[in-house]
């Protein structure tokens, strides 16, 4: 090849770059200019109330840069309008992700819609507290036990300061301890009550008395939470060894050891790897029991032990063997 040749296949293939180069140019123009226009036209239909096409136009744009970050808030403020709370969260949190310097303005429509993403149980349910307040005050017991039998979380209820007034909420308050003793046989409604009044203040020995309630009279899930709550309480007073057994208690009626792990790393203040056994760890079975006495000095008895933890004087509870750090008195 002639040192001519190689200088024509030498500029040919600098025109060549050249095109690229200036067609990469104006593809990226011609997509900023599109993502633009687009976030225009979706911000315009949305300000008009024409919320399906603004989605859609939105949708199209984060197709072609998914890094616009202001595209995601429009579309987060459209989830938050249509009640889909969880999908507003993701939005938001993704205009975070995509353009940091949009933060400090979106902080509070993420906490809004956190607050309320954690209520979707409630909204999916149709059951809250404004639902629960004129059957309360009117004393129907019946209807409101009907109620929570739905799959409605107990504990989320309780504490659901949305839908009724803080006035409301004091004297639901009022009403479920003016009521606890009239509510025997409505295990659902004596483990709401007691979760009402325990978010409230005053009211330990009227928990205390319904969750034992619940423990003798419930099974399943309703047992475990009781179990779990009374632990809470114990906690609340500073009885660390009767909150260890409750939450104890709550697993031997079931509760998975993760779902209460927290609660002792508290108590015992070690870490959550300490307390949950590790995969090739199991309890093992044994018919062996030891009754203990109502405040033992530790929630365990010795290591290759099964505990049986007497909570009160009508009703045991055999536990598996602890994780060794339960060997220990807490601190």
């Amino acid at each position: 090849m002639t040192y001519y040749e190689q200088m024509i296949r030498l500029a040919v293939l600098l025109l060549c770059l050249l095109a690229l180069v200036s067609c990469t140019q104006l593809r990226t123009e011609f997509y900023r200019n599109e993502t633009g226009y687009l976030y225009e036209v979706g911000c315009s239909h949305y300000k008009q109330g024409d919320y399906d096409t603004a989605k859609k136009v939105l949708d199209k744009l984060i197709t072609l840069d998914p890094d616009y970050g202001p595209a995601y808030a429009v579309l987060g403020n459209l989830a938050m309008i249509d009640e889909q709370y969880e999908q507003a969260y993701d939005y938001y949190q993704q205009v975070i992700d995509h353009d940091p310097e949009l933060e400090g303005e979106i902080l509070p429509f993420l906490l809004v819609s956190s607050m309320h993403k954690s209520r979707q149980p409630l909204t999916d349910s149709g059951i809250d507290l404004a639902v629960i307040y004129p059957l309360m005050m009117d004393e129907k017991i019946g209807e409101i036990e009907t109620l929570l039998e739905q799959d409605v979380p107990l504990d989320l209820l309780a504490r659901d300061s949305v839908s009724i007034t803080p006035g409301q909420l004091g004297e639901l308050r009022g009403k479920g301890a003016e009521l606890a003793s009239e509510i025997e046989g409505f295990p659902n409604l004596q483990l709401f009550t007691a979760y009402l009044l325990f978010y409230g203040e005053g009211n330990e020995s009227i928990v205390e008395e319904l969750l034992l309630a619940v423990n003798q009279a419930a099974q399943g899930s309703a047992k475990q939470e009781a179990a779990v709550l009374m632990g809470r309480v114990q906690e609340k007073q500073g009885n660390s060894v009767a909150a260890a057994k409750w939450y104890l208690a709550a697993v031997q009626a079931g509760a998975a050891i993760e779902d209460v792990a927290h609660h002792l790393a508290r108590i015992y203040q070690v870490d959550l790897e300490t307390i949950l056994p590790s995969q090739n760890e199991a309890y093992p079975e044994t018919e062996n029991t030891v009754d203990s006495a109502a405040h033992p000095a530790s929630p365990v008895s010795a290591p290759e032990q099964r505990t049986a933890l007497s909570i009160d004087d009508e009703t045991q509870f055999s536990l598996p063997k602890p994780h060794a750090v339960l060997i220990t008195s807490p601190r």
